[in-house]
């Protein structure tokens, strides 16, 4: 996904899709909206203006919505994301 971009990526479905974003895991900020989605944001400077990127993932709940996320420096399924967030 380039930077700077709004995905809604929650309805993929059919098996493991992969993600790719161009930040760190530690560049996004991380919640949960009321149906368990995973929203990951965060702020780019592009042409000196600050700018949201935001992608929406499901969280993992079965086989066909437990996606890859993959970022700069590591790869993630969105089970653990939402782990990761809870704990």
């Amino acid at each position: 996904m380039p930077a700077v971009s709004v995905v809604d990526a929650s309805n993929l479905k059919s098996g493991q899709d992969e993600i790719y974003l161009e930040g760190g895991l530690a560049d996004y900020s991380l919640t949960l909206d009321n149906s368990g989605n995973i929203t990951l944001t965060r702020n780019v400077i592009v042409n000196d203006e600050n700018v949201t990127e935001q992608v929406t993932v499901a969280s993992g709940g079965n086989v066909a919505t437990n996606d890859l996320v993959i970022f700069a420096d590591q790869q993630l399924q969105t089970q653990a994301l939402k782990e990761q967030y809870l704990n």
